[in-house]
């Protein structure tokens, strides 16, 4: 402020008098300053209200008033401090003015104001499986936005990690997470920590299974088999275990499984673990076969005697096995090493013990059957030195020999006399080292003896000397007459013409008419033609059947029929009660008629006269006899 003191003097010298004037001057404008308080964040932002203050101060003539403008609001007089609470990017204007009219330039700043923390979301994209397991990997998008400030940076941790900036999509492999994350804005908000929790599990289950050893051959096992799953999953967990056998149907594995089945078993399995991922389907056979093969054996051949075979024999042996296949037949001859069987097996000569077994492709063997037998192809072997001559009625004594690998049964003499009577057989004695047989010399006539040998051995081998008889031609042994037996013929000739005729008397005698009826005749005797009592000692030819009495037959016992060794026999005729009480011939047995001339023994037997004949003596006791 200046004051100026003037007064005038004007041309007279008058002097007025002083006059004062007070002069303002300013020319310098107000000066304003600011002050802005708030929480200050990150990069000029304010995280909070702005509060804003302006101060103007003018030297000379004073401050007249302060304008400000926020943004493009209308200038305000300010009065005092201002709160601004919008949020954004503002620009604030002021100035001042004193009283001199002086205009302050004005003046301005900007300020940012971000209140708000960022929004974050994220998103999992996967497979999802079961009990929140997902079954593929796992992608994390993470997404934040700020409608102010603007993101600044995404953080994420995995499992208790140090936090990452989010620059990409976050692909997580099998695993269980915890993913931690939160988002910052510009002005240096941070969002509450947020957390999301999954399950990975991308790999497939794997299941083993476990057998116990093999005990058979071939991989082949001969008893029940017992088989085991055991299914692994390192991330979820193993929820169950299937198997199947066969074609049937799918069976959840709880426990060990039995398998009795025979043959071929096939096992499918799998596992499924907790999130859902089913596991390959694995396969494995199994092979029980506990049944032996079946096998029988046949032995062909001639059949001999005594269990023998008189040819070759071919053994041959058939196996079947219906599990696992035949593998081989096994047999061993007597004390010899088994060995495989491929073709039938042809034995000769000689006395085998063959065992024989099968085994099937498991292991399996057949009970061993054994047979015994026996082959004999081979024929005795006879040999003798022919007898060529000999003398009439003479017996003849013939020598064989004979051999063979086996034991000889029987040597047979094969004679007849001439070449047209039936043969006739004698069992030859074996004494010392040779066969003996006596052809009887009642035997050995004038017509000449044809005679051959057959020797028989176990198995039942039949040869003959000469060979080929008795088809073929016999051995022949001429006969002469000794004369000394001449004289006996004549003596047996006149003899039998006795016995004939006392025969013919005696058959006149028994077809004489009888009384009694039903009383069966007594048997006569060849030679002297009386009856033979009951009780009398006899021989009976077997040849031809006729009864002779023992003291007729002399010294040789000799049918005087036919020529045969007789048989001692005793007839005995037992009479009714009706004969018992009339008085009978004691040779003729018929009843005694009055008037008919009889004999009476001392010993009470009575006799026809005809049939006593000239004889004296009783046929029962030899005592004499007188007329009735």
């Amino acid at each position: 402020t200046h004051t100026i003191t003037y007064y005038g003097v004007d041309n007279a010298g008058n002097t007025e008098g002083t006059h004062a004037l007070q002069l303002k001057i300013d020319t310098t404008t107000p000066l304003s300053g600011h002050t802005i308080s708030g929480t200050k964040g990150d990069n000029d932002w304010y995280i909070t209200s702005v509060y804003i203050t302006i101060s103007a101060s003018d030297a000379t003539s004073q401050v007249y008033k302060t304008y400000f403008k926020l943004d493009t609001a209308p200038w305000a007089e300010y009065t005092g401090g201002i709160t601004i609470d919008k949020e954004g990017t503002h620009n604030f204007r002021y100035y001042s003015k004193d009283f001199a009219g002086n205009t302050e330039a004005e003046k301005y700043f900007d300020f940012k104001i971000d209140k708000t923390p960022p929004i974050l979301s994220y998103n999992l994209s996967g497979t999802m499986g079961n009990s929140g397991w997902y079954t593929s990997n796992v992608t994390l998008t993470l997404e934040a936005t700020d409608a102010i400030s603007g993101i600044a940076g995404i953080y994420y941790a995995v499992n208790g990690s140090d936090y990452t900036l989010y620059t990409k999509p976050v692909l997580l492999p099998d695993g269980i997470y915890t993913v931690r994350f939160y988002a910052k804005d510009v002005a240096g908000h941070s969002e509450s920590e947020k957390s999301v929790f999954l399950k990975i599990d991308t790999i497939c289950p794997e299941v083993t299974h476990t057998l116990p050893e093999v005990n058979g051959k071939n991989g082949w096992y001969t008893r029940d088999v017992m088989f085991e799953l055991n299914g692994t999953d390192q991330t979820s967990g193993i929820a169950v275990v299937y198997y199947k056998l066969g074609s049937g149907e799918e069976q959840i594995y709880t426990e060990p499984v039995l398998i009795t089945s025979e043959g071929e078993t096939s096992v499918e399995y799998w596992a499924v673990d907790n999130a859902g991922n089913t596991g390959n389907t694995n396969t494995f056979v199994i092979y029980i076969d506990k049944t032996a093969p079946e096998f029988q054996y046949n032995v062909s051949g001639k059949s001999g005697k005594n269990s023998w075979y008189v040819s070759l024999v071919n053994f041959t042996v058939n196996a079947t096995d219906a599990v696992s296949g035949l593998f081989k037949i096994y047999y061993k001859v007597n004390d010899n090493p088994y060995t495989a069987y491929t073709k039938q097996v042809q034995l000769s000569d000689g006395k085998y013990n063959i065992t024989v077994y099968a085994e099937d492709y498991a292991g399996n063997t057949a009970s061993a059957k054994t047979t015994f037998i026996k082959v004999d192809t081979k024929k005795p072997m006879i040999s003798h030195e022919p007898v060529t001559e000999w003398l009439y009625l003479e017996e003849i004594s013939l020598t064989a020999s004979c051999v063979d690998e086996n034991s000889i049964t029987s040597v047979t003499l094969h004679y007849r006399r001439g070449n047209t009577e039936a043969w006739k057989t004698i069992d030859m004695a074996f004494e010392g080292e040779q066969y003996t047989a006596k052809i009887p010399g009642d035997e050995v006539t004038l017509d000449g003896i044809e005679y051959y040998f057959t020797a028989e051995d176990e198995a039942g081998n039949v040869a003959s000397l000469p060979a080929g008889t008795p088809g073929a031609t016999p051995y022949h042994t001429s006969v002469h007459i000794n004369y000394w037996y001449l004289i006996l013929i004549i003596v047996i000739l006149l003899l039998l013409l006795l016995i004939f005729a006392v025969a013919k008397r005696r058959k006149a005698v028994r077809e004489l008419p009888h009384t009694t009826k039903g009383v069966p005749p007594s048997p006569v005797c060849r030679v002297c033609g009386f009856p033979i009592s009951p009780g009398a000692d006899a021989y009976r030819c077997p040849s031809c059947n006729t009864i002779t009495h023992a003291n007729c037959i002399i010294r040789k016992k000799i049918c005087p029929a036919c020529g045969a060794p007789l048989q001692a026999v005793v007839e005995t005729k037992k009479l009714s009660a009706e004969a018992k009480a009339k008085e009978v011939c004691g040779i003729c047995v018929y009843p005694l008629e009055p008037g008919n001339p009889a004999y009476r023994c001392t010993c009470g037997a009575v006799y026809h006269a005809k049939c006593i004949m000239e004889l004296k003596k009783c046929p029962a006791c030899n005592k004499e006899i007188r007329v009735m």
